[in-house]
Formats: structure tokens, C-alpha cells, sequence
């Protein structure tokens, strides 16, 4: 299944009015939880934080704050301390992501392109979760590149992942939402607009990533990491091989 990217499609969503921009990110956050972003990034939350420590994090392409508001309210539940920059480009999406965290007083929201954000020092944790897909193939190399480049210790980049087996899923997904055309929309356009298992793999070495993990998340997710103070992965699952097919 080719990837349907369309710089025209994007252009058209950042006009969107701020009523239709939260319906958009509600349908997104459903399929987070249904096709495994929500759970990969728990995973990781798991492995690499530590209760009753503190870390600064960096959420690059942060849309509406959703990322950062899980971390946030996760850490709480586990006795961590966080310090999080959440870094967009667009003022409508920072504005609802203010709005909507008004209760995370650790969240911090800024206006800067995550495609060469530096922030001056580095972070405990960069990630960068379900927004890839909104880029070019270039575009997507300059965030992962920003990402490693922000971080002192550890990366995460993830999201849904382009094939046909994640088609059911998103057909499923897709099927509970009778009757709304705005979610049914975006799930298409989601999986339509991610990259393949094979695509995020190049995309990694294109940024100069060396040493890193990456494995799929049932259903329909995928993700990138590094860990630049330890030795492996905090999951051991072995790179696709040259010729391995998605």
C-alpha cells in the first residue's frame, strides 16, 4: 500500500476552525488507544522512568498536548516528578493544547518547528509520538533528527504503521464510528499518511540514528528508539534485515 502523503491535505487542516481541530484530535486519541499507540508509549514510560525521581522531557510536534498530558498524568500516578517542554508550530493547536492542560502546571507549550527545535540543553526523555505521519520524507529525517540530537539519554518516536494488515483494524475502529464522517476521515487519513515498517526504518538511518531498536506494537503501531546511556533497547527485537518486505 503506497503512502498517500499530500503536503495540499495538510495545508487544508491548518485552516480548519478550532471547533473542527479538537474533533479532529478527539478521533485521534480513539485511535490511539484501539491501534496501540497508547500502549507503546506506557511500555516505555514503564522501562525507562523511575518513581520518585525527576526528569525534563521533550514532546516535539506535540499538536494538542495529548502526549504530554499522558506523560503528565502517569507520572503522577507513579510518584515521578516531570518538567515537560511541549513544542508546536502552529499557535490555534498550542492554544487548544493551553486550554486543555490547564491542570498540568509541569507542561510547558512552545512555539518553534520541531524540525530544528534546540532548546539550549538537553532532556532525560525526547519523544515524539503518532505525528510523522503530518511530514514529508525529508521533513520526517529533520524531526528525527532534532529528537536524537535533543536528548542526553533516551528517544522514542512511534506511531501507526502503513500496511495492509493494519487496514482490519482501522476498519473495525472505523465500523463504531457510524454515522460521523469527521473520525471516519481521519482514520483513513492516518493510516494513509504513516509510514511503513521498511519507510520508518530508513527514515532512522537517513537522521544518523545508530544503535537503536524498533519492533511493531499490535495492532497497528510501530516504534523507533535509542538509549544513549545503555548498551540495548529496552525491548530486544533485532533491525529488519535489507530485504525484509513490510
Amino acid at each position: 500500500m503506497k503512502r498517500a502523503f499530500d503536503p495540499a491535505d495538510l495545508e487544508e487542516r491548518t485552516e480548519l476552525s478550532p471547533l473542527e481541530v479538537e474533533l479532529n484530535f478527539k478521533s485521534r486519541r480513539k485511535l490511539d488507544r484501539c491501534l496501540g499507540v497508547s500502549r507503546l508509549m506506557r511500555n516505555f514510560l514503564r522501562a525507562w522512568l523511575t518513581e520518585r525521581r525527576s526528569y525534563r522531557i521533550l514532546d516535539l510536534v506535540t499538536g494538542t498536548g495529548d502526549a504530554s498530558r499522558y506523560i503528565a498524568g502517569w507520572a503522577r500516578k507513579q510518584d515521578i516528578r516531570v518538567q515537560i517542554d511541549a513544542v508546536d508550530l502552529y499557535p490555534p493547536l498550542l492554544e487548544i493544547a493551553r486550554k486543555q492542560s490547564a491542570e498540568y502546571p509541569e507542561i510547558t507549550f512552545i512555539r518553534a518547528d520541531s524540525r530544528s527545535f534546540s532548546g539550549g540543553s538537553t532532556y532525560d526523555l525526547v519523544c515524539c509520538l503518532n505525528v510523522l505521519r503530518n511530514f514529508s520524507g525529508e521533513d520526517a529525517v529533520r524531526v528525527i533528527r532534532a529528537a536524537a540530537e535533543s536528548s542526553h539519554d533516551k528517544v522514542l518516536v512511534g506511531g501507526f504503521e502503513r500496511h495492509l494488515a493494519s487496514m482490519p483494524g482501522v476498519c473495525f475502529v472505523t465500523a463504531a464510528m457510524a454515522g460521523d464522517p469527521v473520525k471516519k476521515s481521519e482514520a483513513r487519513f492516518s493510516i494513509r499518511n504513516s509510514f511503513s515498517f521498511v519507510e520508518l526504518d530508513e527514515l532512522a538511518q537517513r537522521a544518523g540514528w545508530g544503535d537503536y531498536g524498533h519492533r511493531r506494537f499490535l495492532p497497528a503501531a510501530q516504534a523507533i528508539w535509542m538509549c544513549k546511556r545503555e548498551t540495548e533497547g529496552v525491548v530486544d527485537c533485532p533491525l529488519p534485515s535489507p530485504d525484509f518486505v513490510a
